[in-house]
């Protein structure tokens, strides 16, 4: 007998003791083999909502909504910066009325920047100068014509109306005009504006109506340049409220327009710009005070326009100086 084979007690009980473990183990891969084969050949079990098998998917979606949300929130946030920086920079005007206010300031100084006030040179007698004053507030209308021309109310008038609005109201816009030119008090009393006056006036009646009419417009435009300020907005407003303005003249041979509403729509719309441009630049107080301070001028301006119509046109039959006065100008005297 080979001696390898023989044991002793303690090897057999080692080897016993290998034999159970390698039971042991043995027993666990088929336990475990039973269990896999048992969930292979089972019936599919419950079925769990959706809501409950799949809460991290849903959880993703709730945080992208609330991203979403919060973007929203960011959007509506911007917008209401945005909207706080666009009343801070445009105030009680919105774009469009700062863009429309641009548009008629650039016409007015486009069309006016270059002109000059009335000089009267040339005149040697009444008759001379009645008629070279003519020639000046002829040449002057023509630039308002050109001007409201381009001035989207009142080309879609028809004919008739804008015809009727020029001739009846044009000659009340001149104080505003010559507020332009003369740009201040001190050019309006410059000493060669005073003596030009006082040339003209020697060549009118003695009766001192001339002078006082003149007076009377001078006081006029003291009132304006304060409220003007030599801001062409200013001026660019008053001047298309005052040709939108129905019976301005006080004129009884005016006939009624044949589209009034559209003319008191254009009025309005100026009038509410200028509001909202003073309210904008000065505040409400000063807006208000300046809207009376308006009206009383523009009665005062009603009074002298219509009585310095009837004396020029008085002066134009006097003289017999019908036919050398400038064409336009006898349209507005109504002698034509």
């Amino acid at each position: 007998m080979r001696k390898d084979f023989i044991r002793t007690e303690e090897e057999k009980q080692r080897r016993k003791q290998r034999l159970e473990e390698n039971r042991t183990i043995s027993m666990k891969r088929s336990s475990i083999t039973e269990s896999t084969n048992s969930s292979l050949t089972s019936p599919p079990a419950q079925v769990v909502p959706k809501s409950e098998s799949h809460t991290e998917p849903l959880d993703d979606i709730d945080r992208l909504l609330m991203d979403m949300n919060k973007d929203d929130n960011n959007i509506f946030h911007e917008n209401d910066d945005l909207n706080e920086i666009e009343d801070m920079l445009f105030g009680t005007l919105s774009i469009d009325d700062w863009l429309t206010i641009e548009n008629i300031r650039s016409l007015f100084v486009s069309n006016f920047q270059y002109n000059q006030a009335f000089n009267g040179n040339g005149a040697t007698d009444q008759t001379s100068a009645l008629v070279v004053w003519s020639h000046w507030a002829s040449q002057t209308a023509l630039q308002f014509i050109k001007f409201f021309g381009q001035i989207e109310e009142f080309e879609k008038l028809n004919d008739e109306d804008r015809f009727i609005l020029i001739k009846f109201n044009i000659l009340s816009v001149f104080p505003i005009f010559k507020c332009y030119i003369y740009k201040s008090v001190n050019g309006l009393n410059s000493p060669e504006n005073i003596e030009c006056h006082e040339k003209y006036r020697r060549f009118f009646d003695p009766c001192g109506i001339r002078v006082q009419l003149h007076e009377a417009t001078h006081n006029i435009m003291l009132s304006l340049f304060p409220m003007t300020e030599q801001d062409p907005v200013l001026f660019s407003l008053l001047v298309l409220i005052f040709i939108f303005s129905q019976g301005l003249s006080m004129n009884e041979e005016q006939p009624p327009l044949q589209d009034e509403l559209a003319v008191h729509r254009a009025q309005n719309h100026y009038i509410e710009l200028l509001w909202n441009y003073l309210i904008n630049k000065k505040g409400e107080i000063y807006t208000y005070k300046y809207f009376n301070e308006l009206l009383l001028i523009i009665f005062r301006m009603q009074i002298v326009s219509k009585e310095s119509r009837e004396y020029f046109r008085k002066q134009v039959f006097t003289l017999n100086a019908v036919d050398k006065m400038a064409p336009l100008v006898q349209t507005f005297l109504n002698i034509s």
